[in-house]
């Protein structure tokens, strides 16, 4: 299904997903809908930037015609739409993505996250620390996650993140060590093999991303059916 649509959405739940990761960004009128792109070209063959168009403009817009045209007229969902069907059904890892035209996004997320009372259903993660700094001022109690290009040194003065999402192939067991050492969850991506999903289950990772949640499900399972001679393979192995 196209990407950030609740389409999309109802496929991972299908999909046996815990989590579903979004991106969400505001409109020039403060709406806080769910795109990936600062601007609607690539979905919608539109060049109009997501800051400088009101959410009336864009309601309507078609962004599921590109993916096939089993989604024409899907449109682009606000994060409320999202709150109200993924409710009790799907937990949400929101990334924010800021442009630099905010006026209260982050604000914004927080308010929709504590109006649908969802705070335990919801991550919020950023790149940028400044977002998720916000995040915590205005929620302490609302999980944050700090997305990292690169991963390494000391993570105990990360205070305005409770977890780490890195690229797996930084997710050693030290590294994974070292940051539960600091009090911090790590949240893997992209991982998409049996192989690479059993090398973050054993190093302790605690949130694996993945484009293919039904092979991750599955190979969890099997990692669970007997999680000991799984380690003392890899023992005697190494």
């Amino acid at each position: 299904a196209p990407e950030n649509t609740l389409p999309s959405f109802e496929a991972a739940i299908d999909n046996f997903a815990d989590y579903v990761e979004l991106d969400v960004q505001e409109t020039k009128d403060g709406r806080v809908v769910v795109l990936h792109d600062s601007n609607l070209k690539r979905v919608a063959g539109i060049k109009s930037n997501i800051w400088s168009v009101n959410y009336d403009e864009i309601a309507n817009v078609d962004v599921g015609s590109w993916f096939s045209d089993e989604y024409i007229g899907t449109t682009i969902p606000t994060l409320e739409e999202v709150m109200e069907m993924s409710k009790g059904r799907l937990k949400l890892n929101i990334e924010i993505k800021l442009t630099g035209h905010e006026s209260s996004l982050e604000k914004s997320v927080v308010e929709i996250i504590e109006e649908y009372e969802m705070e335990d259903e919801c991550v919020v993660t950023s790149f940028q620390a400044k977002a998720l700094k916000k995040v915590k001022k205005y929620n302490p109690d609302i999980i944050t996650g700090y997305i990292l290009h690169v991963a390494y040194g000391d993570f105990s003065s990360v205070s305005y993140a409770d977890a780490l999402s890195i690229n797996y192939s930084f997710a050693t067991e030290t590294l994974i060590d070292s940051a539960h050492d600091a009090g911090k969850q790590v949240y893997v991506w992209t991982v998409n093999t049996s192989e690479a999903i059993n090398d973050m289950i054993e190093n302790g990772a605690d949130m694996i991303i993945t484009d293919d949640p039904v092979l991750a499900r599955e190979t969890l399972t099997s990692y669970e059916t007997n999680p000991f001679v799984v380690k003392m393979v890899k023992k005697f192995i190494n």
